[in-house]
């Protein structure tokens, strides 16, 4: 596969589509996966011009809820190919993050010229107006999002709300096509520029509009976006490498000035060295994703970005020192690892969601699942989780597993989700007294041949997700968080687990100066409560603090800095909104005798495993923090100063691999475990 293929794959939606892109169908795996819970509808007929048929796939968040913001997707193509597959990736990118996104065809030049293809995407923004009660969606909140020929049409949707010939013949005549925001990716903005900066005519323009500029330049000033800025145009984000070729970087520049001179609200985002379609810098994809979904929150759900309360507490600057790094896989084949340890002898041991926990040897070696592990029950995210070793492991073989153990009498292994979801809808005193599965932490012993566990036992129910052990030896467990209206209330109630961070001795007891131990109607164990989510844990080398990453709802992904018996304060506080787009309680971000977040995410990048690196192998990283991230699809390289995070770096992010967990080799490698049903194993090594 060569470079631009590569692209390609990784880059999905934004794919490369000037005039020499390939045939459409060599551009898109149809075999893409949707990430969990996202829903497809494919081949809805939106309309029906001159008797062809229109399309469009429909893509719904797995969250429900009404009033959703939507997202009309375009694609490129130099309005001569292409096709809606090309941007499932972005859709299904945008629904995992809240949005009802819709992935659009349109009739190409080869079919109908201008203003047909402009035509048929006014025709889908009032197809979804007149059908947002179906999909649940706000018909005030839609937006537009395309690149190169898509981007054109995104930006002419924005602009041309009062040009009657351009709504066209493909129904729903009486319905607003008014969108109310635009991305628009390396865009043709000004086709009567001079020179180089109107882009190659030959090739695209004028198959487009049936006439060179030349001959019908009216029609060329006329089919210019630029031609239509206005104060009622609605706020641009336009995004553009400085290396394009195809449609030069001045396309839009100019456009980002004439949006401002009319009082537009506009911004451009700006791939440095980056040719069309960002095809030969796939690093782009992260930071261009985040900020087009970013964007659209902004424009699409006002105030869902917050005002930060401190400076860097979000959206850190890019840090001054980076180092180049070397991706090694040290083994495929996983199945949905989710935690990884190190044995003293250089070996790691991984678990399986599913209920597996396997050896790695350094060279790549998997051993067979060991035997022994207590009885557990996997469903959804449910299932294996962490694995830790013992402070004295050396003497006395001890680890520590998290995982959804199996209650008596019901069966160990796969559950199927239905029964669960049955389940889950029980209230909480059935719910409590016929448990589904018991979230549990275990101890146990590996076995001196190395192939499985012996004398495990309990000792710790009420938290699964990630263990650490402390500065006294003490382990911190993390708990998850109950989905729906119990999840918005129980993080604040300390007679729940849900939504904590426990505290017990190893042999499961309770440590005598946790902050609620004298309290009897209090969990003992809970040592910080307020929480979503947590999936990643540390403790910070130098202080000694516990650090931990939690997953927000739309947003607000928080780093924390715990505190024995602090509030953390989810949901009466957060960064985060509900799937809908809705404020979360009364949308409060501070409030007195709660703690603010180190640092949050705005849009979400689901984040997992944590770690502090302080090897010697990359002197540029060390002391730095790394979380990795799961929708991301990359690494999150945070560098700190006094505890305050002060810059921020994307890793991996040109693999497009969900992040689960990290870990620092003996070797001083960082060694990363993929979230797949084909999970791998990387190690990381310089470059240099």
């Amino acid at each position: 596969m060569n470079l631009a293929s590569l692209a390609l794959l990784l880059l999905g939606s934004f794919i490369y589509c000037d005039a020499k892109a390939q045939a459409p169908d060599s551009n898109f795996d149809l075999a893409y996966e949707l990430p969990g819970g996202v829903e497809l509808t494919q081949d809805i007929v939106y309309a029906n011009p001159d008797g062809r048929k229109l399309h469009l796939d429909l893509f719904q968040p797995p969250a429900s809820g009404n009033n959703r913001p939507a997202v009309i997707l375009i694609h490129g193509g130099g309005w001569r190919r292409g096709n809606k597959t090309q941007y499932w990736r972005q859709a299904a990118n945008l629904a995992e993050r809240g949005f009802v996104a819709v992935s659009i065809e349109y009739r190409l030049a080869t079919e109908a010229r201008f203003p047909a293809a402009l035509q048929d995407a006014k025709a889908a923004v009032r197809w979804l107006r007149v059908n947002a009660e179906t999909y649940r969606v706000d018909p005030d909140r839609i937006g537009a999002l395309g690149g190169s020929a898509g981007g054109y049409l995104a930006a002419m949707l924005g602009v041309t709300e009062e040009v009657p010939e351009f709504e066209g013949t493909g129904g729903n005549p009486d319905v607003s096509s008014h969108v109310r925001a635009v991305a628009a990716l390396y865009p043709f903005l000004d086709l009567v520029a001079e020179g180089e900066r109107r882009g190659p005519e030959d090739e695209t323009i004028i198959p487009f509009l049936g006439a060179t500029l030349a001959n019908n330049r009216q029609l060329w000033v006329k089919a210019s976006p630029i031609s239509y800025v206005g104060p009622e145009t609605p706020p641009f984000l336009l995004l553009h490498g400085t290396a394009d070729t195809v449609v030069p970087y001045q396309q839009s520049v100019s456009m980002l000035a004439a949006l401002q001179a009319a009082g537009v609200d506009a911004e451009i985002f700006t791939a440095e060295d980056a040719a069309h379609g960002f095809g030969s810098h796939p690093r782009w994809y992260t930071s261009t994703t985040d900020a087009t979904a970013d964007f659209f929150w902004e424009t699409l759900a006002p105030g869902y970005v917050r005002t930060p309360a401190f400076e860097n507490q979000t959206r850190a600057p890019p840090p001054q020192e980076t180092t180049g790094y070397a991706v090694e896989t040290v083994v495929s084949g996983l199945v949905q690892p989710w935690a990884l340890a190190f044995l003293p002898d250089g070996r790691i041991l991984v678990t399986e969601r599913p209920g597996r926990l396997r050896l790695v040897d350094i060279d790549g070696g998997l051993s067979e699942p060991l035997s022994g592990l207590p009885a557990l029950r996997s469903v959804r995210d449910k299932g294996l989780h962490d694995v830790v070793l013992d402070p004295d492991f050396v003497d006395n073989r001890t680890l520590y597993l998290s995982y959804y153990a199996s209650p008596p009498g019901k069966p160990a292994g796969a559950a199927d989700y239905e029964d669960y979801r049955a389940w889950a809808a029980l209230p909480r005193a059935e719910r409590d007294a016929n448990p589904f599965g018991i979230e549990s932490v275990a101890r146990a012993k590996l076995a001196k041949n190395d192939e499985g566990l012996e004398n495990v036992e309990i000792i710790v129910e009420g938290g699964n997700r990630r263990i650490v052990v402390g500065p006294d030896n003490t382990l911190f467990v993390t708990t998850s968080t109950w989905a729906g209206a119990e999840g918005e209330v129980l993080p604040q109630q300390l007679d729940s687990y849900i939504g904590k961070i426990l505290r017990v001795n190893r042999d499961g007891s309770i440590p005598s100066n946790n902050p609620w131990v004298e309290q009897n109607d209090f969990h003992p164990e809970i040592y910080a409560f307020g929480f979503r989510d947590i999936e990643g844990a540390a403790i910070h080398p130098f202080t000694g603090d516990l650090w931990t990453v939690e997953h927000g709802q739309q947003g607000g992904d928080e780093i924390n800095i715990i505190k024995a018996g602090g509030n953390f304060g989810y949901p009466v506080i957060t960064y985060s909104r509900r799937y809908s787009g809705d404020a979360l309680g009364d949308g409060l971000t501070t409030k007195e005798g709660m703690e603010q977040p180190a640092y949050f995410w705005s849009p979400s990048i689901a984040p997992s495993g944590m770690l502090f690196y302080v090897g010697d192998l990359f002197p540029v990283w060390k002391g730095n923090l790394f979380v990795g991230g799961l929708s991301g699809k990359r690494i999150a390289r945070l560098v700190l100063r006094d505890n305050r995070i002060i810059g921020e770096e994307s890793l991996l992010e040109e693999l497009g691999l969900r992040i689960r967990d990290l870990a620092q080799g003996p070797d001083g490698a960082l060694y990363i475990l993929t979230a797949e049903d084909n999970g791998q194993l990387l190690r990381l090594t310089p470059s240099d």
